[in-house]
């Protein structure tokens, strides 16, 4: 019996993650439930966390943010090659997120030409996903 008790606080602890960590899983989660096939859902890079203070009414919360790729089989059972999505929540400046988020996917039209940054771009991914470690979309 105590040899039980020990394995299941062991896997207790190896499932529970940082804050941050259960952020990412959480955003990871509301961004596969919008999927066509959710189960398909595959992050060819994984997303990654940006905190900043809000701005206009919501300057007295935290804006915490994660930011990625995700891919998912279309209609004909092929993978779509991945859109950018970005789920979000404020919270009190310090306190970490919960699992409430929205997420907002690029639906953008993919372009080559370099014609200034997508609406996308510019009102949505560096708003929430700009940071020192990761410079601002121009397409």
């Amino acid at each position: 019996m105590k040899r039980l008790a020990i394995v299941v606080a062991c896997m207790l602890v190896a499932s529970c993650g940082s804050p941050e960590q259960n952020f990412i899983w959480a955003a990871k989660d509301a961004a596969k439930a919008q999927l066509k096939d959710p189960p398909s859902a595959r992050f060819p890079i994984e997303p990654y966390v940006v905190r900043t203070r809000g701005t206009g009414e919501s300057a007295k919360y935290d804006q915490v943010a994660a930011c990625g790729i995700i891919d998912g089989k279309n209609g004909f059972g092929g993978y779509s090659g991945g859109t950018r999505f970005v789920a979000w929540t404020f919270v009190e400046p310090g306190a970490e997120p919960d699992r409430s988020v929205v997420v907002n996917f690029d639906d953008s039209p993919r372009s080559s030409s370099s014609d200034g940054p997508s609406p996308y771009d510019e009102f949505i991914w560096n708003k929430y996903c700009v940071d020192a470690a990761h410079p601002a979309a121009t397409r």
